[in-house]
Formats: C-alpha cells, sequence, structure tokens
C-alpha cells in the first residue's frame, strides 16, 4: 500500500486536507506530509528508530493526526493512550505498551518514575516543513509489515488488551471499505470521534486519508458540542460523518436548531454508524428529523471494518449489511458446524486486514492468532443476500431455563413503547431459572415507569416468545458508556445487583 499512498500525498500536493474547525486554519496534503517528515526526524534525532514505540496523550486536533502520520513515516508504532482512562488502565498500559517515549499535554512530572523518555508536547511545537525530497525518503522507507499502531481495548471486563495492527493491514482495511462503498475524494469527512480509539484512527482519520478527501476537524462530541453540532459542518461543507447510535439519539433529542436539518436535505449527506448496535427506532428517527438514513457498520478493532448496510439490496433494516471485498463471513453452530442462510449462531470471520496479533504481556510482541477465522463473540445469521444480522454478544446471552434469550431483540421490541427513550436488557443470577431478565430502561421525559409497565409486559408478550418476557424493569436517568458511545452492560448490571440487595 505505500506505493498508493506516496501517489495520494503526492498527487494531492496542493489539495486541503485538514481543515481545523477548532482552532482555525488549514492544511494541504503536502504540508501535512512534510510536518509529518519533520516530526519523524526529530523523534529520530531523539534516538527513536525503526520499531520503536511512541505512546501520546493528546486531546483531538491537527497536532494528533501529524504525529500519527510521522510514526508511519518513521517506521515507529503509534501507542495512543485515552487521557480519560481510569489510572489503573492507564497505569497499566503505559507499564506494558514497551514505549520508548511518549509525547503528553499533561504535567511531565506525572510520569517521572516512567521507563521511557517523556516529553511534552513543546516537542511537537513549531514543526517546519520538510523537503519533497525527505518526505520521498520517508515514503521509501514505509513497509507494510511495519507495526503501525498499538490500541489497548478499554477494559470493561478485564485488564486492557493491546491490540496491534501493521501499515498494509490498516491501509488496505480503509481502502476496501472506501471502493466497497463508493467514498471518494470529492467527500469532506467530519471528524468528531475520539482520535485515541481505533473509531477515530481508522474510520474518519485513514478512511479520510485513503479516499484522498477533505478532513474536517470539528469538536470532539459531547453533549454540549451537540447544541452547535452542525455550525462547522456547515461553515466547512462537511457531508460525510462517522458516528455511534448514542451519538445520533443524542443529537435528536438535543439539537433544537433548523440548520441541520435544512443542511441535510438540501445535499447529499452520509452518516456512517459504528461502535455499536444501531437500534431501528434511533434510525428511524434521525432519518424523520434529517432526512438522512445512518448506515450501520460493522467491525472489531482485532479484524477493523467489515461490512456496511448499503449493499446491492439497499438497506435492510436489522442488518450490519454485506462484507468488503476478500471478507469472508461464516455462521457456527456449537459443533463449529456451518449454519445455513437465516439461521442464528456465533459469527466468525476471516480477513488479509486482521492484526498483528494481542500483545503478549511478557515478550511484549503481537501474538499471531492460531486460526485465520476469528470468533468475534457475537451471534447472528447471514440471509440469502449475505447480508449479515447481529443479533446479540455471545457474552450477552440470557440463558434461561435451559433457553438462549438475545437481549437485542427485547431492546428493539421495548423502543417501540413511546415512553422508552433507551433500554439495555441483562442477565441477572436466579435460583430457578439460571438467569432472570432484567430490562434497564430511560424513560421520556416526564413519564413514570410505574403507569406504562403493563403495557410494556403486554408489548413483550405480543412480540416475543413467552420466555423472552423481562421479569423485572429498572429505571435509569442515564447509562454508562464509554468515549465511543458503547453502553457498559457489565457496570448496569453491577449496579442493579448492588440496587437489589439494598
Amino acid at each position: 500500500m505505500k506505493a498508493q499512498l506516496e501517489s495520494i500525498f503526492f498527487r494531492n500536493h496542493d489539495k486541503q486536507f485538514l481543515i481545523d474547525a477548532v482552532g482555525g486554519g488549514a492544511l494541504s496534503f503536502g504540508e501535512v506530509a512534510g510536518r509529518a517528515a519533520d516530526l519523524a526526524s526529530r523523534f529520530q534525532s531523539a534516538g527513536i528508530c525503526r520499531g520503536d514505540r511512541v505512546g501520546i496523550v493528546m486531546p483531538n486536533g491537527v497536532d494528533l493526526i501529524v504525529f500519527y502520520l510521522a510514526c508511519l513515516f518513521g517506521g515507529f508504532a503509534a501507542v495512543p493512550v485515552n487521557g480519560a482512562l481510569a489510572p489503573k488502565d492507564r497505569i497499566f498500559i503505559l507499564s506494558r505498551a514497551r514505549l520508548k517515549a511518549l509525547i503528553t499535554d499533561a504535567l511531565v512530572q506525572d510520569y517521572v518514575s516512567a521507563p521511557f523518555t517523556v516529553y511534552g508536547t513543546s516537542f511537537m511545537a513549531v514543526l517546519t516543513e520538510a523537503s519533497r525530497a525527505e518526505v520521498k525518503r520517508c515514503f521509501d522507507a514505509i513497509s507494510d509489515d511495519d507495526l503501525f499502531s498499538i490500541h489497548f481495548t478499554s477494559g470493561t471486563t478485564s485488564v486492557p488488551k493491546g491490540v496491534a495492527h501493521r501499515v498494509g493491514a490498516l491501509l488496505s482495511n480503509a481502502h476496501s471499505f472506501n471502493k466497497a462503498f463508493g467514498i471518494g475524494c470529492n467527500r469532506s469527512f467530519v471528524h468528531i470521534m475520539p482520535m485515541d480509539y481505533m473509531a477515530g484512527f481508522l474510520n474518519t482519520l485513514l478512511c479520510a486519508l485513503m479516499a484522498e478527501a477533505t478532513l474536517i476537524i470539528a469538536p470532539q462530541f459531547s453533549a454540549g458540542s451537540a447544541l452547535r453540532f452542525w455550525d462547522p459542518i456547515v461553515r466547512h461543507g462537511g457531508d460525510l460523518i462517522w458516528m455511534s447510535p448514542t451519538m445520533l439519539a443524542t443529537l435528536v433529542r438535543i439539537d433544537r436548531h433548523t440548520a441541520g436539518t435544512m443542511y441535510c436535505r438540501g445535499r447529499d449527506v452520509k452518516i456512517l454508524c459504528a461502535t455499536a448496535p444501531l437500534p431501528l427506532r434511533v434510525r428511524m428517527d434521525f432519518r424523520a428529523k434529517y432526512g438522512v438514513d445512518a448506515i450501520e457498520t460493522y467491525g472489531l478493532s482485532e479484524l477493523l471494518l467489515i461490512t456496511a448496510n448499503d449493499g446491492l439490496a439497499g438497506i435492510k433494516d436489522g442488518s450490519v449489511g454485506c462484507a468488503i471485498p476478500d471478507v469472508c463471513i461464516e455462521i457456527r453452530d456449537l459443533a463449529g458446524q456451518v449454519q445455513p442462510c437465516n439461521t442464528d449462531g456465533f459469527i466468525f470471520v476471516t480477513t488479509p486486514h486482521t492484526m498483528a496479533g494481542y500483545l503478549d504481556m511478557d515478550s511484549g510482541q503481537p501474538t499471531p492468532l492460531a486460526s485465520p477465522w476469528f470468533d468475534t463473540g457475537d451471534v447472528g445469521y447471514l440471509d440469502e443476500d449475505g447480508y449479515l444480522f447481529v443479533t446479540g454478544r455471545s457474552k450477552d446471552l440470557i440463558i434461561r431455563g435451559g433457553f438462549n434469550i438475545s437481549p437485542r431483540l427485547i431492546e428493539e421490541t421495548l423502543l417501540r413503547h413511546p415512553h422508552i427513550a433507551n433500554v439495555a436488557v441483562v442477565g441477572l443470577p436466579h435460583e430457578f431459572y439460571g438467569e432472570e431478565i432484567v430490562a434497564a430502561v430511560i424513560l421520556e421525559p416526564g413519564s413514570q415507569l410505574e403507569s406504562f409497565e403493563v403495557e410494556l409486559r403486554i408489548l413483550c408478550r405480543e412480540q416475543l416468545s413467552a420466555g423472552a418476557t423481562p421479569d423485572r424493569y429498572v429505571s435509569f436517568v442515564e447509562f454508562p458508556v464509554t468515549q465511543v458511545g458503547k453502553v457498559q452492560k457489565n457496570k448496569i448490571r453491577e449496579f442493579i445487583a448492588q440496587r437489589l440487595l439494598s
């Protein structure tokens, strides 16, 4: 992929690449490459060599993008560390990543005892633009087999895992996804995801780069930024936005202005949804308000982007779509036998874009997978058109009275009730049934659970099998979520268990 990457930067040397809608200013492809090459040279002068790992703790912005590209140019592995992580997870990552250096906007003395060199953000200040010849030398040295990134999982259910990816896998995955779904150089991406998560790194940054598109750096999404969400998009002409279901739902509820609805209905805006399952109601509410259908995608940190609900058969309700080229999906039963169409089972994927491996915490090196087929941990089925339907996580399956219950089917059913704003279904231990079904619900403003709980029970009895009806309903003001909008069901389960014990 390095030849294609070099062609992208030189062919688009004077084309606008980054627009900073937060701090102001813009940079062309050539200017970004020049700054990245200069930073790579600074790293090398500081004794950082090809194959070394460089960590970074820094908020979204141009500097973080330049850092990633400097690692690509210099052959270093970028290790982003989210500053919002719990201190124990941050310490764990920094102690296991085998860093040679760390760039941080935090106080340097916070890392004074670290076994690596710590630089403040001044290390990246006033970067000059390297010459075209120096940039060319950087491209010549890139290898598709170089480790490019090590992203650590959030560690919500266990210690964080280090997921290592090589240059070729990351860039070819972004290229294949763009090609499969018609994303090209005429697009203007909008970056609102955390750049230190895989979705912010791959989906928005690398996909924009490989599409030769413009990338608008807007404020990272939050309840506050949602109030003026469309302002930088309208101002700079953004027309492709990666969002999470939580972001879509928040925007529908909070955005009271007409700028977004008018803008979306006046041009070809593409919304891609990632990081968590997209409830049908959220998708329909968003489409009703903005006139744009959010396209659900499916991917994993280990396997990168896999599908999008935008195939030859159009958009199918409840599906995450069909696979990109060279990616194969199988549905298997407990015995490992491949299942026919429309039969639920465990989702296995094989892809040329798979990770180099999880970091072995003793050696610090990635351990390759034993099999090319990866157990995603999800359950679902393929239909006759090759569209994938994910019906739940295998670890979230509720086993009640010996039967497997899919939480997602219950969630989709409850979301049809007008007083339910959001729902998360979990299983709790039960002496007789093994597990009982508990529906955690967020209510629409002014609603009281007691006034319509009977209606919910009737709705579930009509739409679901008898064993899938929730045993309890528990009201929440908000759900705990990760920075990319994944609902943390383990924390919901713990909270409900504690509430029932008290």
